[in-house]
């Protein structure tokens, strides 16, 4: 009983910070310039008709005269009925373009966290077992030259390599445009979705995942890597280890048995923030260098556009994933460690 009401609480915490946020993100639009009449006037003036009569006939079109109460109602109740509005920029509708956009957005994503997984946990585990050794440094360093290297200079810089520097050059009489990878998506590469609706990518469109997924995965497995060797070393000091190795227990079990199981609650954490940085910041980077149509893309030109439907779908969603990967977090930790109770909380 304890944990459904634990559940049931956070669903309501859900409801209310999707409702906040909606609410202060309409406001900051309501009072930001509207860059929908200024194009409107613009139009206008280009065809020599009245820009202040093309204002107005936006304003109408878009219930922008109302008061500022009703169409505030207005929005709230069409997000609570399915209907997130609909963008005069693509000509869509908002639920719509986000069905359309999370194919390509998912194609390197879920590789990348894949990848992040792997990686970052398999390297900080082999690091703590072998602690000051020559592959400990090697793996240091990567982690290092990962966490230092900002993500939108890797990608313009795998940009200029394969787009520019690989397009010239010879090394010993061969030539690197052999192994030039695209450095902009192609839409014209189809995107295939299994019985499941979720979208893989023909072997053709794998070239030109190669850059995204590499730039997100190098910060993602890098700051695993870190976080996961400190908390094996921490763990590789206790008594229980130290027991189970003078058992004659071998290090693979000590490491999947032992420091593993343990270090698997604390993981957890960094694993869902990894996550929301990949969905939500790193998809915005990578997607606005690499120029891929996927819903970082979507909503950055929202924003920049002031495309006022698009942008509140957006933050709708952002809310709730973030907080729902932290209720999903929590639960983890409970399947993860029996002792976590939740039932005085």
């Amino acid at each position: 009983m304890g944990m459904r009401w634990y559940v049931a609480r956070r669903l309501m915490w859900v409801a209310f910070a999707a409702w906040f946020a909606l609410t202060v993100t309409f406001g900051m639009l309501a009072v930001s310039p509207n860059a929908g009449e200024f194009q409107a006037a613009q139009q206008a003036a280009a065809s020599g008709e009245d820009p202040d009569e093309a204002i107005e006939q936006y304003r109408e079109e878009q219930n922008l005269n109302e008061p500022l109460h009703e169409r505030y109602i207005s929005y709230m109740t069409g997000y609570l009925t399915g209907n997130w509005g609909y963008s005069d920029r693509i000509e869509k509708n908002v639920l719509q373009a986000f069905m359309d956009r999370y194919p390509f957005s998912l194609q390197y994503a879920l590789p990348s966290v894949v990848l992040t997984m792997l990686i970052g946990y398999g390297l900080g585990l082999y690091s703590a077992m072998n602690q000051y050794s020559r592959s400990d440094y090697v793996a240091t360093f990567v982690a290092y030259f990962g966490l230092s290297i900002p993500n939108f200079w890797f990608a313009i810089m795998g940009v200029l390599v394969m787009g520019v520097w690989f397009q010239d050059t010879a090394v010993l009489g061969f030539h690197l445009n052999t192994l030039k990878v695209p450095t902009f998506y192609q839409q014209s590469v189809p995107i295939l979705t299994d019985f499941y609706g979720i979208p893989y990518p023909p072997l053709d469109n794998l070239q030109q995942l190669f850059l995204p997924v590499l730039v997100i995965s190098t910060a993602g497995f890098a700051g695993n890597m870190r976080y996961t060797r400190a908390q094996a070393l921490e763990i590789t000091n206790q008594e229980f280890v130290k027991v189970a190795r003078a058992k004659g227990a071998s290090g693979w079990r000590v490491l999947t048995r032992h420091i593993l199981r343990v270090a698997s609650v604390p993981l957890m954490t960094i694993f869902v923030s990894q996550l929301l940085v990949i969905f939500f910041a790193g998809s915005l980077i990578i997607e606005v260098v690499f120029q891929i149509p996927g819903l970082g893309l979507l909503t950055f030109k929202a924003f920049t556009n002031q495309d006022t439907p698009i942008v509140l779908g957006a933050t709708l969603i952002t809310v709730f994933l973030a907080i729902g990967g932290n209720l999903l977090q929590d639960l983890a930790y409970v399947a993860l460690d029996p002792r976590i109770d939740y039932g005085d909380r």
